[in-house]
């Protein structure tokens, strides 16, 4: 808060009050020292109105009464202003120490979100390296797997046509056909295959002369159908295993693509929230640069108006000490000179010298000298089949049904069985599935639950540091417009004082001019003005300087009288009135030039507490804006926090649902699948013994399958 200080000191203020005091004293010794002079004075000009001695006390105890009055005003405007310099210097080091303990604050929370925001960056682009490694994951795998899938086509056909040609052999073998197989196109496909195949040499040896067409014993037909036989069952084998292994490897690059796809969707969110988050870091970090570049400006200004205060208000408290003393010391002079003039022994010698009583016009002298200041300060086995089971049985024990009708129903719960296990590890699947995506739903609903709640609760706090910050201002502001009162006041009366005093010097010099006329119409003629020649007189301001050139002697005395004119103590007299016109001049224009300061110093004060308003409100429109935009941006999260918990409720409904639909199904998976497995066993077991199949061959092939 700044002020400019009203400062005018006269130094020259005891000894203009001394001069006009030793004008007077002289002029009341010339007037005791010359009896004779106001005797005739009483007899031809002047009106006789009491003792000039009393009047002369008179004079100074009106001197003295001015002094005290004066003294006892200058008290009274010292006491306010250093009222005012301990109020307004209390405020403004208040200002200068809340400003000094806030702007390490803000510094700090500036260091720390530069620090967040560099963090934060350097995350977003560390997540953005890990996405694109899990998408060239993907890639990779999706690569690898096309490879796999068209490697499996092409063994899957081979082996389909490998098969398809065993199995003609084998029927036309068994039918008595082989003759007319050899000149087929499977007999060439089957040729190769034998080639490929891992078999005995003698074995292949064999298969290859039927093959070409050799026709050998009957026991080379039974062995060529049973190498080819164990051929099929072979190839069938590599078949089975070529398939299993194709599921297998579809199933693990489903999983894994499942897991990078989430892996991708976790980290492209995270990416998402990261850079919002820098976003906010930005705004809040320039926020906060701002508020400490308004709180190091303010802190500036309020030191430099503190200063500023503290060294008027040490000047104005120096310039009061030497009024007071050169004020003690002038009204001692006055009541000693007082005591001289009054006492008994003074009073008995002035009856015996001046018998007669004469008029002694003395001006009145306004010793009275003004010192003005101002200042402003802002996240199983199935049971379902017995039936069919128990019917078989009864048809194998010698029933009327034929055995291919069993075996068709074999073949159908053999289908059935394994419709149902595909059933179970498909529903297994959706239940994973449901279970992992329903949970990675509620980890990321509760997460931006978490988010929005901590954005709520952040910028509610903003909003009531805001509020404070307002608050501060607004009493920043309330202190000025005081402040300004206060100053106004005083200016009003120190401007009043001033018109007072200016009426009252002119109204003494017109006096004294009017007297000093008065004797140069006596004494001094060729000197005496008109009405009208004093008005001109007095605008060219050069009475005094003529008076000190035109001293002449006065003309002989008329012969028919024997008094002789004072022409002397006249002049004597003239100028002394002549020194205290030009010591009321002086003081006139030390007035006015103190007024002026007066004027200028109150319009600075003015001027800089009106751009301190301005600037106080500007800050306000700001916070007003920023508290618009963060309610704003609560409300938006907290809607996006009632729609997260009712999501967050739906998605947890949803999860209980799957649990209670698949936890018995998950937890009996594997012993339904190996019941399964013992049932479609046993079946195929029971269709190799009712197909006429060696028994015991079947369990080894089941053991090797195993």
């Amino acid at each position: 808060f700044g002020s400019r200080v009203l400062l005018s000191v006269f130094v020259q203020c005891s000894s203009h009050a001394m001069k006009r005091f030793e004008v007077v004293f002289h002029v009341a010794v010339i007037l005791l020292a010359t009896p004779e002079v106001l005797v005739g004075a009483s007899q031809e000009t002047v009106t006789d109105v009491g003792n000039p001695i009393r009047k002369v006390v008179t004079l100074l105890q009106m001197m003295q009464a001015k002094l005290e009055a004066d003294g006892q005003r200058d008290e009274e405007l010292h006491g306010k202003f250093k009222c005012y310099c301990q109020t307004h210097g209390g405020i403004l080091q208040a200002s200068v120490s809340d400003g000094n303990s806030q702007a390490p604050v803000l510094q700090t929370q500036i260091d720390a979100t530069e620090a967040k925001l560099r963090d934060t960056q350097n995350r977003v682009e560390s997540q953005k390296s890990e996405r694109a490694d899990a998408q060239k994951s993907v890639q990779a795998a999706a690569s690898i797997r096309e490879r796999e899938a068209t490697s499996y086509q092409e063994q899957t056909r081979e082996l389909g046509s490998n098969l398809r040609a065993l199995h003609g052999a084998i029927k036309a073998i068994k039918s008595g056909t082989g003759t007319t197989f050899v000149q087929t196109y499977s007999a060439q496909v089957l040729k190769r295959a034998v080639m490929a195949a891992d078999l005995l040499d003698a074995d292949r040896q064999e298969v290859l002369s039927f093959v070409s067409g050799v026709q050998g014993e009957a026991g080379s037909s039974a062995e060529v159908l049973g190498i080819l036989e164990q051929l099929q069952e072979e190839m069938e084998k590599d078949l089975k295993d070529a398939v299993a292994t194709e599921k297998a490897a579809i199933e693990t690059f489903k999983n894994m693509l499942q897991a990078k796809k989430s892996e991708i969707e976790v980290l492209t969110k995270d990416i998402e929230e990261s850079a919002s988050l820098v976003g906010e870091l930005g705004v809040t970090l320039v926020q906060v640069k701002h508020a400490l570049s308004t709180a190091q400006q303010n802190l500036s200004e309020n030191e430099k108006f503190l200063l500023d205060l503290n060294k008027d208000c040490g000047s104005r408290e120096t310039s009061y000490e030497e009024r007071s003393k050169t004020r003690a010391e002038e009204l001692a002079a006055i009541a000693e000179t007082i005591s001289m003039l009054a006492n008994d022994d003074a009073r008995d010698l002035f009856k015996k010298t001046l018998p007669n009583p004469s008029l002694v016009q003395v001006v009145k002298a306004d010793s009275v000298l003004k010192r003005r200041l101002m200042e402003l300060v802002g996240s199983l086995k199935d049971r379902a089949f017995r039936p069919y089971v128990d019917f078989m049985f009864m048809t194998i024990q010698g029933k009327k049904f034929g055995l291919e009708k069993v075996i068709d129903m074999i073949d159908h719960l053999v289908a059935n069985l394994q419709k149902d296990k595909q059933n179970d590890a498909s529903k297994k699947d959706w239940c994973t599935s449901e279970f992992d995506s329903t949970e990675d739903s509620i980890k990321d609903v509760t997460r931006n639950l978490g988010d929005a709640t901590a954005v709520v609760e952040r910028e509610q706090d903003s909003i009531e540091q805001l509020a404070a910050e307002h608050k501060k201002a607004e009493q920043e502001l309330h202190d000025l417009e005081e402040m300004t009162l206060v100053a106004t006041k005083q200016r009003e009366t120190e401007h009043a004082q001033f018109s007072e005093e200016t009426t009252d010097k002119k109204a003494a010099l017109k006096l004294i001019e009017v007297a000093k006329n008065r004797l140069y119409k006596f004494y001094s003629p060729q000197v005496y003005l008109t009405a009208k020649e004093q008005v001109s007189e007095a605008q060219r301001s050069s009475v005094a300087a003529k008076i000190g050139k035109h001293e002449q002697e006065p003309p002989a005395a008329p012969p028919t009288g024997s008094h002789t004119k004072m022409t002397e103590q006249s002049s004597g007299v003239i100028a002394l009135l002549s020194k205290v016109v030009a010591d009321l001049a002086e003081e006139l224009a030390e007035s006015a030039k103190e007024e002026e300061l007066g004027r200028t110093s109150y319009e600075t004060l003015l001027s800089d507490s009106n751009a301190k308003k301005r600037s106080l409100a500007q800050e306000q429109m700001k916070r007003q804006a920023i508290k618009a935009s963060k309610e704003e941006l609560i409300v938006n999260k907290k809607a996006d926090a009632t729609s997260a918990k009712q999501l967050l409720a739906e998605h947890t409904a949803s999860l209980q649902a799957a649990h209670t639909e698949c936890d018995w199904l998950v937890q009996h998976f594997d012993a339904r699948q190996e019941l399964r497995d013992q049932d479609i066993e046993s079946l195929n077991n029971a269709k190799a013994v009712l197909s006429g199949a060696d028994y015991s061959f079947v369990q080894v092939r089941t053991a090797l399958r195993r």
